[in-house]
């Protein structure tokens, strides 16, 4: 599969997942450098580190990796090295988690209340147009220091609810200026950051996207309103897109949870996404927990190729036992969201079905 002027060794890429593994001060730990080496031993042709911080302002996970200062390039560059020297690609996710940062009050396109855990209620700060363009620059800033660090790729996180998200979604912008209202003023911010990356980072780097093509919400950010954002981006010569689905606001609800838990049940995301870019590979993700069906994905034109999460983080070796011909050696995924449960508690993220003892405390 061909990524921008990268050529990848197969059709499967690991998706990035938060372990909370980086040191207190956001520096590559050994332990995330033995874990995305691992990682990168099983097979994958692209591995992507998760949620990579770009600002102070907008860091939202405890022991995640950061990329806003200079100090932080000697650790990217050992990890961006340990995971090619183990047979994959290298790649890092960049995001600001705007509402759900550490920093009180965190920055958002505006300022609607939420409730990230019952009985706690946080107002975010509606960034000003200066906030912005500062927030469009960190992101600049930290693609000029991954691609310093060596890695092969970029992604810009635009799933999950996080800033670019918020920017999108009509439930979290209710600005009045011309990054809200409309669809075309909610697009305003991804699309500048996706400039201002790319006039960083030069032609020949490419960029990626983690993409939300629903967010499963009445009267959110709708395929509909995807499809045109896909179309731009493909304009503008992002290389992949990573398509998933649903926000924290959807995604625990219980009936969107027993829908989202059935295998491939995203995969029609990716096919309505694919179906409507021309250069942009598009990746599945979600659910996709054997090699049969990410065969079926790929062979039925989907998707150009799959992105696995929590199946490599049951079974790293996941690839290489589909491609020896053992895919009835792998251990499966079964979507219990014991791993996620662990990052929202602040822990150390396993897979509970290898430990379960981490799902004890």
């Amino acid at each position: 599969m061909q990524i921008g002027n990268l050529t990848l060794k197969n059709r499967l890429t690991q998706a990035p997942l938060y372990t909370g593994y980086a040191d207190e001060d956001g520096t590559v730990s050994q332990s995330i450098f033995d874990h995305y080496a691992k990682e990168s031993r099983g097979g994958a042709a692209l591995v992507v580190v998760k949620a990579t911080s770009v600002s102070a302002s907008g860091a939202g996970l405890k022991n995640g990796i950061r990329a806003y200062k200079d100090k932080y390039i000697p650790g990217l560059l050992k990890l961006a090295r340990g995971i090619k020297d183990n047979g994959a690609l290298a790649c890092i996710q960049l995001f600001h988690a705007g509402r759900y940062a550490l920093d009180r009050p965190p920055l958002s396109a505006s300022a609607v209340p939420f409730r990230p855990a019952p009985g706690v209620t946080i107002t975010p700060k509606e960034m000003t147009i200066e906030e912005i363009k500062e927030v469009i620059g960190d992101f600049a800033s930290a693609a000029r220091r991954v691609k310093q660090a060596g890695f092969d790729m970029l992604e810009l996180h635009g799933a999950t609810d996080y800033l670019i998200v918020q920017f999108l979604s009509p439930l979290t912008n209710k600005r009045t200026d011309q990054y809200g209202g409309d669809l075309e003023n909610r697009l305003r911010f991804s699309l500048e950051v996706v400039d201002a990356v790319k006039k960083a980072v030069g032609t020949d780097f490419p960029i990626g996207m983690r993409f939300m093509a629903d967010d499963l919400l009445p009267g959110g950010y709708s395929l509909e309103d995807a499809r045109v954002l896909a179309r731009c981006l493909d304009d503008k010569g992002v290389a992949y897109l990573s398509i998933t689905g649903g926000v924290y606001d959807s995604i625990y609800v219980p009936e969107i949870q027993k829908k989202i838990r059935v295998e491939g049940s995203l995969v029609y995301l990716a096919e309505e996404i694919k179906g409507c870019v021309k250069k942009t590979c598009v990746l599945a993700g979600n659910r996709i927990n054997n090699p049969q069906l990410a065969q079926k994905i790929v062979n039925s034109g989907q998707a150009d190729g799959v992105a696995l999460g929590r199946p490599l983080l049951r079974d790293p070796d996941f690839s290489n036992k589909a491609r020896e011909g053992y895919p009835e050696d792998i251990r499966q995924c079964i979507g219990c969201n014991g791993c996620a449960g662990l990052a929202m508690k602040g822990k150390r993220v396993v897979c509970i079905q290898e430990y379960p003892e981490a799902a004890k405390d």
